[in-house]
């Protein structure tokens, strides 16, 4: 089973996202800052993580960065638009709809799948490439 970590400060918005998820077989959990986060992150393994851009005291973009050196790709979410961050990051603009919450999770998941197959390796710059594609689309 796919395994998403969810950060969000706000825990309403982070366990209804966890809900729809479960609904596509996907299993999430969710922290509700940075530290708690970390925590999850040394007792789980995670496929992705879904990342609010703005958290209680902490920067959703510093968190990525560190997932992204551990590798863990992640999507940032935020309700400040695109033209708000500038960054190499996947993003949804919230609010999103189910179904493009879940689509970019499951196209995320299909991707990474792919490149770990890849005989080429880790390619990060390729990664990125396709995410953006994915979640354009």
């Amino acid at each position: 089973m796919n395994r998403i970590l969810i950060v969000d400060d706000n825990l309403q918005v982070g366990q209804g996202i966890a809900a729809l998820l479960a609904t596509r077989e996907i299993d999430a959990e969710v922290a509700k800052d940075v530290p708690h986060a970390r925590e999850l992150m040394r007792r789980s393994e995670f496929n992705l993580a879904l990342v609010d851009l703005l958290l209680d005291g902490d920067s959703g973009e510093a968190l990525v960065r560190e997932l992204r050196a551990e590798s863990i790709p992640a999507i940032l979410m935020s309700g400040l638009g695109m033209e708000s961050f500038d960054g190499d990051i996947p993003f949804l603009i919230k609010p999103f709809t189910r179904e493009q919450l879940a689509t970019a999770c499951l196209k995320l998941l299909e991707v990474m799948g792919q490149l770990e197959s890849d005989s080429r390796g880790n390619n990060h710059e390729e990664f990125i490439a396709r995410l953006h594609k994915l979640l354009d689309s």
